[in-house]
C-alpha cells in the first residue's frame, strides 16, 4: 500500500529523533507503513469516498473531490 512510505519523525528537546505514529497498545510501539495505509482507507471509506479509485496514498486528492462534490 505505502511501500515507499517512510514513517515521520519528531524530535524532542535533547535532539533524539522518535516516531510520529506508536499503537495505542502496550508496548506503544511505532506503528508500521501497512496500519497507516489500512487507517487511512477505512477513512476514506467512512467518508463515502470510492476506494476502488482514491488508494491511501491519493488522500489529498480524494478529499478535494469529495468536497468538491459536497
Amino acid at each position: 500500500m505505502l511501500s515507499s512510505f517512510s514513517q515521520p519523525k519528531l524530535r524532542n528537546h535533547s535532539g533524539v529523533s522518535q516516531p510520529l505514529f506508536l499503537s495505542t497498545k502496550k508496548p506503544y510501539s511505532p506503528v508500521s507503513s501497512t496500519s497507516i495505509g489500512r487507517w487511512l482507507k477505512l477513512t476514506l471509506q467512512d467518508a463515502r469516498i470510492d476506494t476502488s479509485v482514491f488508494k491511501a496514498h491519493s488522500t489529498r486528492g480524494a478529499s478535494s473531490s469529495a468536497a468538491r462534490q459536497s
